[in-house]
C-alpha cells in the first residue's frame, strides 16, 4: 500500500534524476523524449501514489477516448467501476502544458462513452498541473499547480497526495495548491542540496 513516506522517497529520487549528476545527460534525454520522461519521472510517482501501472483495471496507457480515432491520451486512471476518472497527458521535460488537449479528450469520452471524466492532469514529471474538468469546464485554471522541486519533499508529498488512488476513489477532491509559479522555473541542471 502506498503512503506519504514512500511518496517522499520517490519525489527525492525523481528530483535527483532532474537535478543531480549526470543531470546534463539525463536532462537532454528528458527534454527530447516524452517516453523517457514518462518512464523515469512520471511512472514512479504514479506508482508511489498507489496507481498500479500493470493493472488495466486501474490504469490504461494510451487510452483512446473514441474508437477509430488515432489520438490517445497517455494514461486513463480508472475508477472502481472501470470508467476513466482522470486523463493524464504527459509531456517531455519543459514541454507545453496546455489543458486544451485534455478538454478535447474529455469531450470525446463524454460523446462516445457517455462518461463525464472528473479530472485531467498535465505533467512533464517536474511540473504537475491538475484540472477539475467538471467544475471548470472551458476554464484553463488549474486546481493543482506545483513543481516538485520547489517545495520541501514532505510538503510536496502532502500536496501530491491529493492525486493518490485511495484518496481520489474514496471521494476526495484534488486540493487547490499553487506553489510556486512553475512558469518561472529554469531547468539549468543546478544541484539542489535537498536531494543529495
Amino acid at each position: 500500500m502506498c503512503n506519504e513516506s514512500d511518496l517522499e522517497k520517490t519525489i527525492k529520487l525523481v528530483c535527483r534524476r532532474l537535478f543531480m549528476e549526470p543531470t546534463k545527460k539525463y536532462g537532454d534525454i528528458f527534454r527530447e523524449n516524452e517516453g523517457a520522461t514518462r518512464y523515469a519521472l512520471i511512472d514512479p510517482l504514479l506508482v508511489a501514489l498507489g496507481w498500479d501501472l500493470a493493472d488495466p483495471t486501474q490504469v490504461i496507457p494510451e487510452y483512446r477516448p473514441a474508437q477509430g480515432k488515432r489520438n490517445a491520451v497517455d494514461y486513463a486512471l480508472m475508477d472502481s467501476e472501470g470508467r476513466p476518472f482522470m486523463l493524464i497527458e504527459a509531456k517531455k521535460l519543459g514541454g507545453p502544458l496546455n489543458p486544451k488537449q485534455l478538454r478535447e479528450y474529455s469531450k470525446l469520452v463524454k460523446e462516445n462513452k457517455n462518461i463525464a471524466v472528473r479530472y485531467g492532469l498535465m505533467t512533464s514529471g517536474h511540473i504537475w498541473r491538475a484540472y477539475d474538468l467538471q467544475d471548470n469546464y472551458g476554464n484553463n485554471t488549474a486546481t493543482l499547480d506545483i513543481a516538485i522541486s520547489h517545495v520541501d519533499t514532505v510538503q510536496c508529498a502532502r500536496d501530491l497526495w491529493s492525486l493518490s488512488r485511495k484518496r481520489l476513489l474514496d471521494g476526495g477532491k484534488i486540493e487547490k495548491i499553487f506553489l510556486p509559479k512553475p512558469e518561472e522555473i529554469k531547468m539549468d541542471g543546478t544541484a539542489d542540496p535537498r536531494f543529495n
